[in-house]
């Protein structure tokens, strides 16, 4: 495992536990975590048709992997965009992994992780078809 995917589990996994999500005290069979997620944002968390419609993704897999850790069973809650704040302010979801940009707006309503991953737009052409100046 990379040194970077290391280094952001645990800062997401800090970030859930400082909040008092990920607390298994039974000792038993695992409690269930449920991730707030808007499943239309490949590759970070998108629907497989092909896979009976699993939500799948960058994200819903960093998710699974911190909730076994934590001896949690995951449960995705897929939804509109923009009411996944909404959701975890009325307690609906447990905490939300939506490829969301942290905004001045957002952080006045919820508390954010350290970035895990950042990133870059690019533009894409054919080989052939190749960009080869900006026309203004």
């Amino acid at each position: 495992m990379s040194r970077w995917l290391k280094w952001s589990l645990s800062a997401i996994a800090a970030v859930l536990l400082a909040a008092g999500v990920w607390t298994n005290t039974s000792g038993g069979e695992p409690k269930t975590i449920v991730m707030g997620t808007s499943a239309d944002y490949p590759p970070y968390e998108s629907v497989d048709a092909k896979g009976g419609g699993e939500v799948v993704g960058l994200d819903i897999d960093i998710a699974r992997h911190i909730a076994e850790k934590l001896g949690y069973e995951l449960k995705i809650s897929n939804m509109d965009f923009n009411g996944l704040i909404a959701a975890l302010q009325t307690k609906r979801v447990d905490f939300v992994m939506s490829a969301m940009s942290v905004t001045e707006e957002r952080k006045q309503s919820v508390d954010f992780s350290e970035n895990y991953y950042t990133a870059r737009n690019t533009i894409v052409s054919e080989e052939e078809n190749r960009i080869r100046r900006w026309r203004s």
